[in-house]
């Protein structure tokens, strides 16, 4: 699961790129549908009885808003975190907010989750919000 601000579906295209190559067969809401129906949608399609999936593995960008609800739901083996920039105000308020909600997904990770943090954060969330 990948979530950021900016860079969500470049950083998943990149990532499925990889693990198709190296022969995974995936689930992906390759069209960018990164809220809780979007990725539902993703599923389902996948699942349909003509659909003839083979996919063993989920890859999922989810809009960093939406993540606390999806995680709540898929219960992911990794999750990468990746920026969080004030360009999406206007939806969802102070960038705090969605950190504090962020940090309320990693607490509530099973301790077998593989984490991929934002080392570069110029706001050095990381010390108060990923540490749990």
């Amino acid at each position: 699961m990948i979530s950021a601000t900016n860079g969500k579906t470049t950083t998943a295209t990149i990532a499925a790129t990889i693990l198709e190559r190296a022969g995974r067969t995936l689930v992906h809401n390759r069209a960018g549908a990164n809220m809780a129906g979007g990725v539902a949608s993703t599923l389902l399609t996948a699942v349909r009885p003509r659909a003839k999936s083979t996919a063993t593995r989920a890859l999922f960008e989810v809009d960093e808003f939406w993540l606390e609800a999806v995680t709540d739901q898929l219960q992911p083996r990794a999750l990468v975190l990746a920026n969080l920039f004030r360009d999406q105000l206007d939806r969802y308020g102070e960038l705090e907010t969605i950190a504090d909600r962020w940090a309320r997904v990693v607490a509530g990770l099973p301790s077998s989750s593989a984490l991929v943090l934002n080392a570069d954060d110029p706001a050095d969330r990381r010390s108060r919000a990923w540490t749990a």
